[in-house]
């Protein structure tokens, strides 16, 4: 009997993202999948929350080579999901409309609260029972989870990640101190407002981030020969006087050894998380290789029981 496949489809503010597993006990086997760097939050018109006729073509182009793909696979479960540039969106009823034509699939506009419960979901399955945090810093949302096991004690998910943050402050090619310093106070204000004092949990609460911008800092820190891999704190004050003293924020690349794709996303992707090291009290960050995508599966397999 051939095994049960599930497809995850997660469509970020920066990216799109398709993944076809099986699952095989706490393993997630892959089977098929396609990335594409979409941009679709760069491409909202800010005033009329409507999409930019490029932004438009590009995300129904990937969509539908995303239906192409299903269509080659038998498939038991399927849940496709927009994250905050679909918030964003929710009155272009056009566009939603042809989107979903498009995949073929119906699209669920998730809210911060239900998508960070489905990162942590998936980037705390199959490990110990432990008290952890999970911080997911996406293109256009940051979502931090405590919980203990699979049982979420604390859940916010916050309106700014690594692209849209880096919009608004660092839009420019160079970056400054003054940058940078009125970017992490606007992240701090952020987290002042849904947790009100900072909670400094402590060593005995391990801490965990997952995608993109956990991946890159790990990456930088792992080539700078900074850290392990791990995400600290040490390496973090480190990384902070390299991006205001760079000439142009295309050197980020080189300087930084950094995927060129992640440039200009990285300085708001930085603050947010040196902010969220400082507010949660956090000195050392392991890296999940899993986070919504995954929490998917694992969510369609275990109703499917």
């Amino acid at each position: 009997m051939p095994a049960d496949l599930y497809a995850a489809i997660d469509l970020g503010a920066n990216s799109f993202h398709l993944v076809i597993v099986t699952p095989n006990g706490d393993n997630l086997v892959p089977v098929d999948a396609h990335r594409e760097l979409v941009r679709l939050s760069s491409g909202i018109y800010p005033d009329s929350h409507r999409l930019k006729p490029e932004a438009r073509r590009r995300a129904l182009r990937c969509l539908g080579q995303f239906n192409t793909l299903l269509q080659k696979h038998d498939i038991k479960g399927i849940r496709a999901v927009g994250t905050s540039a679909f918030r964003q969106l929710r009155d272009d009823g056009r566009f939603l409309g042809e989107a979903e034509q498009t995949l073929g699939v119906p699209i669920e506009i998730l809210s911060g609260e239900e998508e960070a419960r489905l990162i942590y979901l998936g980037a705390t399955w199959g490990l110990t029972q432990s008290e952890r945090v999970v911080v997911d810093i996406g293109g256009g949302s940051t979502e931090i989870v405590l919980g203990r096991g699979q049982d979420i004690a604390l859940a916010i998910s916050l309106d700014m990640g690594s692209a849209s943050l880096s919009a608004a402050f660092f839009s420019g090619h160079q970056i400054s101190h003054k940058d940078l310093k009125r970017a992490r106070e606007h992240v701090r204000q952020a987290l002042q407002r849904h947790l009100q004092e900072p909670l400094h949990l402590g060593d005995g609460i391990s801490a965990v981030g997952a995608s993109g911008t956990a991946k890159s800092l790990s990456w930088v820190l792992r080539s700078l020969h900074l850290s392990n891999g791990d995400i600290t704190r040490q390496g973090l004050a480190r990384i902070e006087p390299v991006l205001w003293q760079v000439q142009n924020i295309n050197q980020l690349s080189h300087v930084l050894n950094l995927n060129v794709r992640r440039t200009h996303v990285f300085p708001g992707g930085y603050v947010i998380m040196a902010e969220v090291f400082d507010w949660l009290g956090i000195n050392t960050m392991g890296l999940s290789v899993r986070a919504l995508r995954e929490g998917i599966i694992v969510d369609l397999a275990s109703r499917s029981e």
